[in-house]
């Protein structure tokens, strides 16, 4: 018998865009606080993912 597939992860982009409209922020001033969290000027859509995967998201 073959296991159950594991549950499929949520997709970044719409549970980004949840979480933005649920604290009513701008997608800039979302993309602002994503940059002062990690520390730096600017996030590339990579870094975004890979700081998602890193959180569990």
């Amino acid at each position: 018998m073959t296991p159950p597939a594991p549950p499929r992860p949520a997709q970044l982009g719409p549970l980004l865009a949840r979480c933005r409209l649920a604290r009513g922020w701008s997608q800039q001033r979302t993309a602002a606080e994503l940059c002062a969290a990690a520390g730096v000027p600017t996030l590339s859509r990579h870094e975004v993912s890979c700081r998602a995967e890193l959180h569990g998201v």
